[in-house]
């Protein structure tokens, strides 16, 4: 699975394009259902002859969450409070998955096709948290949804009465007929007598 890289200027708290690029930049899109894999880079100290210095990850811990701008107490639709930093010195990064089918999300889409949320990125240091990206961001309703059946477009019902008049029953009574290609054919049923028949036709 691919990952979204997010590059996060701690110095302004926005989004950026890369170590190289300054501009602000889109999150990912949050659908309903998925399994988001992120990459987070934390940056610092752009300026305008430099480029972003790359925060190392030693001895910072990440935590990320999706919920409710709220002064008192918490509502998370999701969260992923366990970060793995890469082992590379030269690319300082920090990796998780992001679920998106929490019972908390689809509670709260229902039936609507989206929700305003608010997006979190708050770094541990010393002990000393600090929230280095806060954004509203929007939650979609996922269109494939899992354990939904789907039913082949277009069926032509069939009704027993047509059924029982084209197929051979497991007990037939009477008799039926059998052609070949040339508009031969035999009827074939069971005298009186039980004894077997095949009688020609054409």
């Amino acid at each position: 699975m691919a990952s979204a890289n997010l590059y996060i200027d701690i110095d302004r708290g926005i989004a950026v394009g890369g170590v190289n690029d300054s501009t602000a930049a889109k999150l990912p899109r949050f659908v309903q259902a998925d399994s988001l894999k992120l990459r987070i880079w934390l940056l610092s100290g752009y300026g305008r002859l430099k480029s972003f210095d790359q925060v190392p990850v030693s001895g910072i811990t990440l935590e990320v969450a999706i919920g409710a701008k709220s002064g008192s107490g918490a509502t998370y639709y999701t969260q992923q409070f366990t970060w793995t930093p890469s082992g590379d010195l030269g690319q300082p990064y920090f990796e998780a998955t992001l679920p998106m089918n929490t019972a908390e999300i689809d509670a709260l889409l229902g039936s609507a096709a989206s929700a305003p949320v608010w997006f979190q990125i708050r770094k541990t240091e010393g002990g000393t948290p600090t929230t280095v990206l806060q954004e509203p961001v929007t939650i979609h309703a996922s269109v494939i949804q899992d354990g939904v059946a789907t039913v082949p477009a277009p069926l032509t019902p069939l009704s027993a009465e047509a059924a029982n008049a084209a197929f051979v029953r497991v007990i037939h009574t009477g008799s039926f007929d059998l052609m070949n290609v040339n508009g031969k054919g035999v009827r074939i049923y069971v005298d009186d007598d039980g004894a077997f028949r095949a009688d020609p036709i054409s």
